[in-house]
C-alpha cells in the first residue's frame, strides 16, 4: 500500500469513529434530557366489564411513581389531589381536568389528608392540625394558614360550602365550623357524641348550610345545622349494613339523596339509597390489591362519578354507572 492511500485510509477511519461516538453521546443526551423533563400523567381508559351494580372504571389517573393523599372536585369537575413524593418527601396538590390532564400543581409543607373547594376557586387543604386557605389565583396561590387548638387533634376531614369550613377532629371527636376566614363560629360534639374508635371521621356539606358527619363506631352518618341542631340520621339497611369497626371509613353524597361510601377491613364501594337501601356496589374487594384493609378516599363530580383514591395502585381510579355512559369524560 502507498503512503497516501494508507493516510488516506486511516483518515477514513478516524471520520468513522468520530461519527460513530457523536452519535452514540446524542443517544445518551436525549434520554438525560428527557429523564429531566416533567411527565404528566397519560390517563389509561381500563376495558372492565361492568360490576352487577353497573359500575365500570373508565380512566386511571397516575402521576410518575407520586402517591396520592386525598382526592376532592370543584364544581367544574376538576379534581384536586394531595400528593407526596416516595423520592424526596415533598407535598403538593395536583389539580387535573376532568380527563385527567394536569393543570396545575401546588407545593405545599407538609402532606394532604384532606381537600375542600369553594364556588369562588378557594381550596382548603387540611394536615394533621392544620388547615391550609388557597387563594383562587392560578399562578399567585396566596396561602394562609389555620392552626387547631390542642395536642390531640387529628383532622380527618374537610369540607366546605359557600359560607363555612367543616373540620372533622377524629382525636377530639368532634365538627369544627369555621367561616371563610378562619373564626371558629361553632364546635358540634354530636347529639350523643361521636363514636369514633380511630382516625376515620369524615364529612361532607349537605348543601343546605349544615353537614353530614361520620359515625363510625355507630355505623351511621348523621346531619346537623352549622349551629349543632341535629337533623337527621341515616343507617344502611339492615342486610347490607357495615360491619368491622370504624364504617363507613369515607362516604359523598350523590344525586337524588344517594351516598357512596367506602370501607375498611372488608374493603369495597357501595352506592345507597336515601332510605339505606344498597342500590350496587360500585368495587368488590377482589378489585383491589389482594391484603388491603384502608379504606380508600373518595369524591363524585356532578355527573356521579365516582373517583377512589386508590394508595396501592398510585392512582386515582374513576368509574361511570352504566346508565350514565355519556359521563366518561
Amino acid at each position: 500500500m502507498e503512503k497516501n492511500e494508507y493516510r488516506e485510509l486511516r483518515k477514513a477511519v478516524m471520520l468513522v469513529s468520530a461519527a460513530i461516538v457523536i452519535t452514540i453521546l446524542t443517544i445518551i443526551l436525549t434520554r438525560s434530557e428527557s429523564m429531566r423533563k416533567p411527565v404528566s400523567p397519560i390517563p389509561s381508559k381500563p376495558m372492565t366489564a361492568a360490576s352487577a351494580g353497573g359500575w365500570r372504571e373508565v380512566l386511571r389517573i397516575k402521576l410518575d411513581n407520586n402517591e396520592f393523599t386525598a382526592v376532592a372536585v370543584d364544581d367544574q369537575n376538576k379534581i384536586y389531589a394531595g400528593m407526596k413524593s416516595p423520592k424526596n418527601g415533598t407535598c403538593r396538590i395536583a389539580i387535573f381536568g376532568h380527563d385527567g390532564k394536569l393543570l396545575e400543581t401546588i407545593p405545599l409543607e407538609s402532606q394532604v389528608l384532606s381537600i375542600a373547594t369553594t364556588p369562588d376557586g378557594v381550596i382548603y387543604a387540611a394536615t394533621e392540625n392544620q388547615i391550609s386557605a388557597i387563594s383562587p389565583v392560578v399562578g399567585k396561590r396566596n396561602i394562609k394558614k389555620w392552626q387547631f387548638p390542642g395536642s390531640k387533634t387529628i383532622l380527618t376531614s374537610v369540607a366546605a360550602d359557600d359560607k363555612h369550613v367543616f373540620a372533622a377532629d377524629a382525636g377530639n371527636r368532634l365538627v369544627y365550623v369555621y367561616d371563610h376566614d378562619g373564626k371558629l363560629v361553632n364546635t358540634v360534639k354530636g347529639n350523643d357524641g361521636f363514636k369514633i374508635p380511630s382516625p376515620y371521621f369524615d364529612v361532607a356539606s349537605d348543601g343546605n348550610g349544615g353537614f353530614w358527619a361520620a359515625d363510625t363506631g355507630r355505623h351511621r352518618l348523621e346531619n346537623y345545622t352549622a349551629a349543632g341542631r341535629f337533623i337527621a340520621m341515616w343507617q344502611a339497611e339492615k342486610d347490607n349494613a357495615f360491619s368491622g369497626c370504624c364504617n363507613p371509613a369515607h362516604f359523598q353524597l350523590m344525586s337524588k339523596g344517594r351516598i357512596v361510601t367506602s370501607e375498611k377491613g372488608f374493603v369495597r364501594i357501595r352506592v345507597f339509597g336515601p332510605d339505606g337501601k344498597l342500590e350496587g356496589e360500585v368495587c368488590s374487594p377482589e378489585e383491589f390489591v389482594p391484603g388491603s384493609v384502608s379504606g380508600h378516599n373518595i369524591a363524585v363530580d356532578s355527573k356521579d362519578r365516582i373517583i377512589v383514591m386508590d394508595p396501592d395502585e398510585k392512582a386515582l381510579r374513576i368509574f361511570v354507572h352504566e346508565k350514565n355512559k355519556g359521563n366518561v369524560q
